[in-house]
């Protein structure tokens, strides 16, 4: 009989293989529902990614922990795929604003590999995403490793204001809610972003959905409650949760706050702006489809945020 010693490595060995296998067959799920979606086989999608999120293990994606304390309230998650020095610009905006209330998490879908090493010697949470696992799943991602009370989403390629951490813990602080977004200000003169209506809702806080993803904050407690963002989505991710929380809840518990200030723009150039919005077309067809109610409840809500604001054409 082996001594024990080698028998420990033997199943060691093994055991790394079968984690490495179930990896492997786990993004396989995932570029699978993808491909479903993007065909509109909506509920052959649904099938691989449970399969996906069946076999994933976060734990196994590569880490460089650099973050300090250990209770942190907010946990700044930014998901970034191929902004680099953009990407540096938007973590650089929010350094002189972090204490121990606050961490940040980079969750890094490719294309960053240039700047890597800054952000290495940053006080921060590295996570490599052995594939682009798009935004929803991302955040997902960066929600499992987060130590926050409550998750704060910032698009890659934005800059935040002076205040911003602050007043996201103003506005949990003062009101009774579950979730908020906050407002977009263009960084440059796109044009495009201005045909975006609902980045501004104007200057008192309304009832809302988090339609500005890239610019929201939810308690972690209330996301994991609802299992965190759809996988599938690349847009309209928000809303779903939105409505998630809706059927449980009511319209009260998610707001906009317009205190909490990003800087950014839509798409940048009209390619970019038209990409993204058929995209959005799919990801709004699956929604109605797989959705009891979502229909009735974007009507609900357009209706609810046209009366508490002078906007029109929000959603």
């Amino acid at each position: 009989m082996a001594p024990s010693i080698f028998r420990k490595k033997s199943d060691e060995v093994l055991l790394n293989a079968e984690k490495k296998i179930r990896q492997k067959h786990a993004l396989a799920c995932f570029n699978q529902a993808i491909s479903l979606l993007y065909s509109k086989k909506f509920k052959q999608a649904e099938q691989q990614i449970h399969n996906y999120k069946k076999y994933i293990d976060y734990n196994y994606f590569f880490k460089k922990d650099g973050r300090t304390g250990n209770t942190p309230v907010l946990s700044i998650i930014i998901v970034a795929y191929n902004t680099q020095n953009a990407l540096i610009d938007c973590v650089e905006s929010i350094l002189p604003q972090m204490d121990s209330q606050s961490e940040i998490i980079i969750v890094d879908n490719g294309g960053n590999e240039s700047v890597q090493e800054k952000l290495f010697k940053m006080n921060l949470l590295y996570i490599k995403n052995p594939q682009n696992l798009i935004l929803s799943e991302g955040r997902n991602i960066g929600a499992f490793f987060a130590r926050g009370d409550i998750l704060v989403f910032i698009d890659d390629d934005a800059l935040v204001a002076n205040n911003y951490l602050s007043s996201i813990l103003a506005a949990f602080k003062s009101q009774n809610i579950f979730a908020l977004r906050g407002k977009v200000i263009p960084k440059t003169d796109a044009q495009d972003t201005s045909k975006i209506s609902h980045y501004n809702l104007g200057e008192s806080p309304i009832q809302a959905i988090l339609n500005t993803e890239g610019n929201s904050a939810v308690l972690k407690k209330i996301y994991n409650q609802f299992n965190g963002m759809n996988p599938l989505l690349f847009g309209h991710e928000g809303m779903e949760l939105s409505f998630r929380i809706y059927k449980k809840y009511g319209t009260e518990k998610v707001i906009y706050w317009p205190d909490t200030v990003i800087y950014h723009d839509y798409a940048g150039t009209t390619s970019k702006f038209e990409e993204k919005n058929k995209r959005s077309a799919i990801m709004d067809m699956y929604l109605l489809k797989r959705n009891r109610g979502m229909k009735k409840y974007k009507k609900l809500m357009k209706q609810l945020i046209l009366n508490q604001t002078s906007s029109e054409g929000v959603l």
